[in-house]
């Protein structure tokens, strides 16, 4: 168990595992996950890559998608928090994002935490067909995004919300 160090009773030092998911097996990812969440740690969260970061091989090394190693990661743990450091809300639509959220927060029966983010590498984004969109319009659709997270907005606003940041790429 990971040693909490804390200067005084009401400070305690957390601890977790940022497990980058590619170069690697499932069978080692859920092996590492199970140890982790045995172990004490707080939290363990993956990273929202489509291809290795940084690039060892050329993009020809094994990567697992953050969305569905979260799932993946919420069945084979009981204690630790579940999360990715910062999800980029352009690589997906954000009302789809909404409801993968919602479904991994009920997989995990509420462990979820995710940090969200813009979206950076450019790279990735044209290997992928994704546009890339100046910084502006990334962070608008993620305010849309953000927003489109809250409990009380439904789905079909939130695909409203966010279909007209879309549009210009149709």
């Amino acid at each position: 168990m990971p040693t909490r160090y804390s200067g005084s009773s009401e400070h305690a030092m957390n601890f977790g595992l940022h497990l980058i998911p590619q170069e690697i097996t499932v069978d080692e990812l859920i092996r590492t996950w199970k140890w982790a969440d045995s172990a004490g740690f707080d939290w363990i969260d993956v990273s929202d890559h489509f291809y290795e970061a940084p690039m060892i091989r050329g993009g020809d090394a094994p990567c697992f998608e953050a969305l569905t190693g979260m799932a993946a990661l919420a069945c084979h743990t009981t204690n630790c928090r579940v999360g990715v450091v910062v999800l980029g809300m352009n690589y997906r639509h954000p009302a789809v994002v909404a409801n993968a959220l919602c479904t991994i927060d009920h997989l995990s029966g509420g462990r979820l935490e995710i940090g969200l983010g813009a979206g950076w590498h450019e790279a990735e984004y044209r290997a992928y067909g994704i546009p890339f969109r100046p910084i502006k319009e990334r962070l608008d659709i993620l305010e849309e995004g953000i927003q489109s997270l809250q409990p009380d907005v439904s789905a079909s606003e939130r695909g409203k919300r966010v279909a007209r940041l879309l549009d210009q790429d149709r």
